[in-house]
């Protein structure tokens, strides 16, 4: 990466690092740009220091993700994976059929959007097609900024979202935060057929607030 940089101005990478040791020995670059959304690859600390400009692309895979998010869901809440594993060996239970088996309809669904920016809107679009009641939650955008596409989207504060879904059945979507991940301890005691997708890395989930299974 060194002998790469080394004369260079500028640089785009999709994951090659910046770390302190290459801006040392590349005191020309000038510009170090990610194709990602986010510079997670980045020493931004070190780059400040040596003056060196750091852009990414915010939102490049908001559509991707949150059509991903939307096969988790389904496959959370049908409870694909595991009577898939089941199958996979030969497995037929004969309670498949049973009310507390056969996993939740959407179109009955509350779901809760915990951060509603470019991911969570393209989200939210896709569950009204189910029929389903979207609640979001989101300390950095107003109510009043919400669109006419965003009608039907309750816009609330983070714990009146979790009051709301106190009835039915509830699936919790979200890129949590620090302080979302203390609210996670807010749901030990509510009914188990909630599903909660965590949206962002998985380790900032608060593992040790969720039930075990």
């Amino acid at each position: 990466m060194i002998s790469a940089l080394r004369g260079a101005r500028g640089c785009v990478t999709q994951l090659a690092p910046l770390t302190e040791r290459i801006l040392e020995q590349c005191p020309e670059l000038e510009l170090f740009a990610v194709g990602r959304g986010g510079p997670v690859n980045v020493n931004l600390d070190a780059a400040a220091r040596h003056g060196v400009t750091v852009t990414s692309a915010p939102g490049r895979n908001a559509t991707a993700t949150a059509e991903h998010t939307i096969a988790m869901i389904l496959a959370a809440v049908r409870r694909i994976p595991g009577v898939h594993s089941e199958l996979k060996q030969a497995v037929w239970r004969g309670d498949y059929y049973q009310y507390d088996q056969v996993g939740i309809e959407l179109s009955r669904a509350c779901v809760g959007l915990v951060g509603y920016g470019a991911i969570g809107k393209r989200v939210a679009k896709t569950l009204k097609g189910f029929g389903v009641r979207v609640l979001v939650t989101d300390p950095y955008i107003a109510a009043d900024a919400l669109t006419d596409v965003d009608e039907s989207v309750g816009l609330l504060d983070y714990d009146a979202v979790c009051d709301a879904l106190d009835s039915g059945h509830k699936v919790y979507y979200g890129q949590f935060d620090d302080d979302a991940r203390l609210g996670l301890t807010y749901h030990r005691a509510r009914p188990r057929r909630e599903v909660l997708l965590p949206g962002s890395l998985g380790h900032v989930a608060a593992q040790d607030a969720l039930p075990t299974p």
